[in-house]
């Protein structure tokens, strides 16, 4: 196994994708890559090296920062050359299919696709990567390529799938798991007489105020109430807001009596946690009823999350064709060796 070692130094904290990775002190970093050959694929063995120049011009398109920050970079070939490795071998059975199937790419579409991808300065951005410009032609074509084929084998079922009727089904479905939900928004105030045998009287009592006051604020009916009870405790909750499902029924039954704003009759209930009974009143602050989005509303994001996964279906589906048409076969290394690593890093 031939074993390269790429020396770079660790960047300033502006470099990092993170903000709060604290600036190493001009560490010495080595990026150690363990080259090896990974997958054969038809008459193509895909190498580490290979994995790496991919997971390099991703970087760099993608996070300019990270690729010169040689922690991210190595934190980005751990954690993605499988996936990336996968996403190769796929890419070039669909470049079989393309050449069986004498998809050509422009020469003039090809040139202007090579200034995008690596422009403006082209031959600085590619030597920065370690290609060659025959490199660089070549992973542009067939980026082209596997576009082109995917349009045709994927993309042209996908968006035949994606019918208006298939929309509405999907509404109806979304519809049916978010359905409309209640709630609830009140106050309480807790009346505590001073003995137990005063309850029932000081009950009346708040029920004739509730009847007579004109106020509908039960802060400012609390202050009439400890005016005319001093020696029982009142107090007044905070806005609660409870769902359909959290709420009681018999406060939900209560509120649903009477309106936005206004209170109660009194009713005796036994205070939490304690074995003292307590005469509350309870005020309707809001009675909300959230009712799932339109479908004109919902209709752009429903028809993105269909035609994502009906493209993940098809392409599951063309991938194991194509799998089938190129038998490809794994090399020992990754068959055998499942917890192969092929990058270290050594800090200096």
């Amino acid at each position: 196994m031939k074993c390269l070692v790429f020396l770079l130094f660790a960047g300033v904290a502006t470099c990092a994708p993170n903000p709060t990775t604290p600036p190493p002190v001009q560490q010495h970093i080595e990026i150690v890559v363990h080259n090896a050959p990974l997958v054969k694929v038809y008459d193509r063995v895909f190498s580490v090296i290979d994995v790496k120049k991919r997971m390099d011009m991703t970087l760099l398109e993608k996070d300019p920062r990270s690729f010169e920050y040689a922690p991210a970079r190595y934190q980005y070939y751990v954690n993605s050359w499988r996936q990336v490795l996968d996403d190769m071998v796929n890419e070039y059975l669909m470049l079989l299919d393309a050449k069986e199937m004498k998809i050509e790419i422009p020469e003039p579409n090809l040139k202007e696709e090579i200034n995008k991808r690596f422009g403006p300065n082209v031959v600085a951005t590619i030597s920065r990567l370690g290609l060659t410009p025959k490199e660089a032609s070549e992973f542009v074509k067939n980026e082209q390529l596997v576009k082109t084929i995917a349009w045709y084998k994927i993309w042209v079922k996908v968006f035949h799938d994606v019918t208006p009727s298939k929309l509405h089904e999907s509404y109806v479905a979304y519809v049916k798991s978010n359905p409309p939900e209640e709630k609830w928004t009140y106050q309480v105030l807790t009346l505590k007489p001073s003995k137990a045998d005063k309850l029932e009287e000081e009950s009346k009592f708040l029920q004739n105020l509730v009847q007579t006051v004109k106020t509908k604020d039960l802060a400012e009916l609390k202050v009439d109430l400890e005016t005319a009870l001093p020696e029982s405790s009142v107090t007044v909750s905070s806005a609660i807001t409870l769902s359909e499902k959290e709420i009681a029924p018999n406060i939900k039954g209560l509120l649903s009596s009477i309106g936005i704003n206004m209170i109660s009759s009194p009713i005796l209930q036994v205070v939490k946690n304690s074995d003292v009974n307590a005469c509350k009143v309870y005020r309707l602050l809001d009675h909300a009823k959230a009712v799932p989005p339109s479908f004109s509303t919902m209709k752009d994001q429903l028809e993105n999350e269909l035609l994502m996964q009906k493209s993940r279906k098809f392409q599951a589906e063309y991938v194991r064709y194509l799998k089938e048409h190129f038998c490809f076969e794994e090399l020992a290394i990754s068959k055998a060796h499942a917890d192969f690593e092929p990058f270290q890093i050594k800090v200096s």
